[in-house]
Formats: C-alpha cells, structure tokens, sequence
C-alpha cells in the first residue's frame, strides 16, 4: 500500500493488529486485549496531540491530552462492549475497528496545533529526547477525513430544515395546504437542502463548477423520484400523521450528509467516489455510522481512500467495503477499479 505513516501511527497499528490476532486465536480474552490496546492507545494520542504542539507542553496542553485520551478510551469500552457479544471475534473485523482509532489520532493532532496557536497563558516546556523522536512533524500532512455529520455548521444547518419540514408536515395535517401544495414545497426545500449541504462541504457558493451544479441536479432528481412515490402514498391515506410526516422528511437531511461529504471530497481534489455513509446504498441506509478517510499520495490527484468503521453495530455491505475498499485508488484525478460484489445493498 503506497501509504506513509508517522511512526506514532505505525506502531499503533503493528500493536493493534497483533491483539487483534492475539485475541482471535484465544491467546487473550476481550478484558486483557482491551487493557493492552488501552495502553497503545495512550500513547498514541498522547504523541499525536504533542506532534501538534511540535513537542511543547504545559498544564493546558495536559489537560487537553487528557481530555482527548478520555474520548477516546471511552470509544474504546464501546468497542470492546461490542465486541462481547460476539460469540468468536473475527480478527479482521477487530483490526477494521481499531483502525478507526488511526483517525482520531488526526484529529488529536489538530486540537494540538489549535492549544498551540491559541497562546496559551502558561510557559511551555519542551519534551524529552526520546519521545521527541516519535513526534517529529512531517512537512505536509496526509491524512484527511471527509467531514462526519456532528459538524456544527451543518448541525445548524439541519435544525433549520427540521423545523420547515415540520411547518410543512403540520400544515398538510391540518388542511391548510394540499398534497400537491406540500409537494411542491417539499421539492423546494429538498433542494435547497442537498444543494446547501453540498455547497457546505465545497467550501462556499464561490467555489460551486458547473461540475458541482450537475452534480447536485443529478442527486435532487434522484430525491424527486423519492418524493413522488410519497406524495402518490399520501394521496391514498384518509388520515395524515403530522409526526410520522416530519420524521419521514428528515430522512432527507440525513441524506444531505452525503452531499456534505461529496462536496468536501470535490474540494480536497476527489473524484465522485463510489458510495458515501449515509447515501442510501447500504441496507443501514441514512443510519450508517460509517466515515471516509482520504490519504494524500505523493503527486497531483493521487489518493487512498479507506471506507473506516465508528464503533457501532454496522451491516454487511458496510463491513465489505471496510474489507474491500481498504483502499480504493485514485490516480491522477481518476478513480481505479474497484469491488463491487457485496458493496451495494439491492434491496
């Protein structure tokens, strides 16, 4: 795999992948490959949060080492909790959940340089030799993740459109408006809510393409189609729930999450990628718990894409492209062939 990794990252995941082996083959229970894995854990988050920091250290900075270690041991437990009810862990499937872990690591690394420009008050002091050597920085930073749909931005965003599909959803129930009249305001909104979404993750209206606005025309013809069929079932119903219409309709923002993710993915250099959690094409549909991680390769328009598991129960086509699509190539701007048996959810 054409990919770098710090030394930091390295050792997580040589260590990681040994547990993982070690506990397959029963040489560990769940309790002692959790304690050890904790223990990588540490130091990876530890070294990555000082990696941002270029190696200084105060009391604010420990205090955000602990409080980045402490999310993520609590990831953790919800791993291995997971991973209890199984009755024989698969050790590939081990490794694809600690790899997530490799990400976090990115973003520890970002809240450390973010303490560092902050100017923090106290005096910083520089670390040891030995772990100085672990954190040295790289001249350009690789690793990149596709937004994931926490993001406050778009959680503002969501809101706003939680509360017109509720207008909406009351206002049919009521009679106030028609079926047809809800439809129209629906494509309305709908639209303005796969293309805001996307214009989110493109990084601004400035930098839409004619590329992006075919793209977002495509996605919101595919949601119109949708949206009739409902319309078509609603024309039929006698009674109209004001509640199942709205939570029905926000099934449309957690859509929009896919178009975040596309325009961000067009905004670092991608290419429209084969799938994106939440697109629909998995049987989790708008519940996918999944993110992307993009690997920067040396020359222009050349990526590794890795579809990464959060610690959540996941479907099978999810854990086929973690499987599969680990990772999916892109060289010169251009997506490589890729597996598509088991990937996509036909249902």
């Amino acid at each position: 795999m054409a990919t770098q990794s710090t030394a930091l990252r390295q050792r997580f995941q040589q260590q990681a992948n040994t547990l993982a082996q070690r506990l397959a083959s029963g040489e560990l229970s769940l309790d002692q490959w959790a304690d050890l894995l904790r223990r990588e854990l540490i130091a990876l988050i530890t070294g990555s949060v000082l990696t941002g920091t270029g190696g200084q250290r105060n009391a604010d900075i420990d205090r955000l080492i602990q409080q980045q270690v402490t999310a993520q041991l609590a990831v953790l437990d919800d791993v291995r909790r997971l991973l209890a009810n199984e009755a024989s862990p698969d050790v590939q499937e081990v490794i694809l959940r600690t790899e997530a872990f490799l990400d976090a690591s990115d973003d520890a690394e970002d809240a450390g340089e973010a303490a560092l420009q902050g100017g923090s008050q106290l005096p910083l002091l520089p670390i040891g030799a030995a772990l100085a050597g672990l954190v040295i920085r790289q001249s350009a930073r690789r690793h990149e993740r596709l937004p994931r749909l926490d993001t406050e931005q778009f959680a503002r965003f969501r809101s706003v459109f939680e509360g017109r599909f509720r207008d909406l959803a009351d206002q049919l129930a009521d009679g106030t408006i028609t079926v047809d009249q809800w439809q129209t305001a629906m494509m309305r909104e709908v639209r303005l809510a796969q293309g805001g979404a996307y214009t989110i993750g493109r990084g601004g209206i400035e930098r839409l393409d004619s590329a992006d606005r075919q793209r977002i025309n495509q996605r919101v013809s595919t949601q119109f189609r949708f949206l009739e069929r409902w319309a078509n079932q609603l024309r039929t119903q006698d009674e109209i729930n004001a509640d199942g219409i709205a939570r029905r309709a926000n099934l449309y923002l957690d859509h929009s999450g896919a178009m975040l993710q596309e325009g961000r993915g067009r905004a670092v250099g991608l290419p429209v990628l084969p799938a994106y959690p939440r697109d629909g094409t998995t049987r989790c549909r708008t519940n996918c718990r999944c993110f992307i991680q993009v690997v920067r390769l040396q020359g222009a328009g050349n990526f590794d894409i890795f579809w990464r598991l959060s610690p959540a129960e996941h479907c099978r086509e999810c854990l086929n492209r973690a499987r599969g699509w680990s990772p999916i190539e892109v060289r010169n701007g251009v997506l490589q062939p890729f597996p598509t048996v088991g990937m996509f959810y036909l249902g």
